[in-house]
């Protein structure tokens, strides 16, 4: 029998700086499918996204309660990770030195140090692979010779996701992925995201503000609001009649 895919957040919890962020979270998404939370500015979507990867209790002002498993399993317990994050900023997922080509050996890197004996890839096959997506992801090959200064903010953001997808991941959760660049490049790194869910199999949440964004590429919709799961289902569904306040205030503040 095959395991089912599924990304789940259990009663998740939070609460700081003298408030409760957020509130009973509780979503059971399609692992083989585009998911996409929303919500405006402030109501939690990006620590819910922390959250998911131990960045809370880092930052020491969070109590937080609550689990996130992939195909039942906590993320914390898989050996090498089966979900990927990809930050709201690509300037800040990179460091400053290095060039683009190095940055993106870094899964390979990882993999050989966990793996250790088992590890029988090679720095060359990885090379090759490396270079297989670069027309998939309409990246050219110059480019893997420059640093992070060197780049727009729409390569940084298809060279994170790139560097996801050399993770070999199963299930990638996105925050923001397009608030940082412009129409033209939202549009390719939309369809991007639909070619990699479709070819590769691989499962997203997306979270975002962008209604039109999520509408476009995303199969479920959860929408969120003061710190709470306040409407969720088919988009198609939920756009075409919103239940909740705050989902029919974004599609009447929407521009086209």
């Amino acid at each position: 029998m095959l395991e089912e895919s599924k990304f789940e957040i259990q009663n998740l919890k939070v609460e700081g700086m003298g408030r409760r962020i957020l509130n009973s979270i509780n979503l059971c998404l399609d692992g083989n499918t585009i998911s996409g939370l929303v919500g405006k500015s402030g109501s939690g979507k990006s620590t819910i996204f922390k959250f998911c990867f131990g960045q809370l209790d880092e930052m020491q002002r969070f109590q937080s309660s609550g689990k996130v498993l992939w195909k039942g399993k906590e993320l914390s317990h898989w050996k090498l990770p089966k979900v990927i994050p990809i930050f709201q900023d690509p300037f800040g997922g990179f460091s400053p030195y290095g060039t683009m080509e190095s940055h993106l050996f870094e899964p390979f890197k990882i993999r050989k140090a966990v793996l250790g004996s088992k590890f029988f890839e090679t720095k060359e096959g990885e090379y090759e692979r490396i270079h297989s997506y670069l027309d998939f992801f309409e990246l050219k090959d110059h480019l893997l010779k420059r640093n992070r200064k060197e780049l727009s903010g729409g390569q940084l953001q298809r060279f994170s996701i790139l560097r996801a997808i050399l993770c070999n991941p199963e299930y990638i959760l996105l925050d923001e992925p397009v608030t940082a660049v412009d129409v033209i490049v939202q549009k390719k790194i939309s369809d991007l995201l639909l070619r990699l869910n479709n070819d590769q199999k691989i499962g997203m949440l997306v979270i975002s503000h962008d209604l039109g964004f999520l509408k476009y590429i995303c199969e479920s919709l959860s929408v969120l609001d003061e710190g709470e799961i306040v409407e969720e289902g088919k988009t198609d569904e939920v756009y075409a009649d919103p239940k909740s306040n705050l989902l029919r205030e974004l599609k009447q503040a929407r521009i086209l």
